[in-house]
């Protein structure tokens, strides 16, 4: 992972572990360093140690989604969720190379507020804060 691409808040794997980034802290030496939180430890660690966690229907599904059959409308595979502020669909169909799902988000009155193909946990935190300014619940 990149320090340019970790926002605050971000979920990232860190010797296998889901660790929540507290904060960020770059250095004109190139020793850019995360603050995370692993369960109750908080600790510091080098951007270099963590890597994105995939999307994956199985993280979907703990993330809250519900899984719909979208055969019908020419996709395999898609999941909602409903927040206090909109509605975010992830389908399994993408036109990225190397984005393997792509997210719809909605204001509540189910106009289109932005969307993109992602492949990584924290991109999907992005747009759906970027859209609907609220924050996924992380219990992994």
């Amino acid at each position: 992972m990149e320090i340019k691409d970790l926002r605050v808040g971000d979920a990232a794997l860190r010797d296998g572990k889901v660790v929540i980034i507290e904060g960020i802290y770059t250095y004109k030496i190139g020793a850019d360093e995360v603050r995370v939180k692993d369960g109750s430890d908080d600790y510091s660690c080098s951007v270099t140690d963590l890597k994105p966690i995939p999307i994956s229907d199985a993280l979907l599904l703990k993330l809250g989604f519900e899984k719909h059959d979208c055969s019908d409308l020419g996709l395999d595979i898609e999941y909602e969720l409903a927040t206090k502020k909109g509605f975010i669909s992830v389908s399994n169909v993408s036109n990225s190379k190397g984005k393997d799902y792509s997210v719809q988000i909605d204001n509540l009155a189910h106009t289109s507020v932005g969307g993109m193909d992602i492949a990584c946990l924290h991109e999907l935190q992005h747009i759906v804060w970027d859209c609907l300014k609220v924050e996924l619940k992380i219990e992994l």
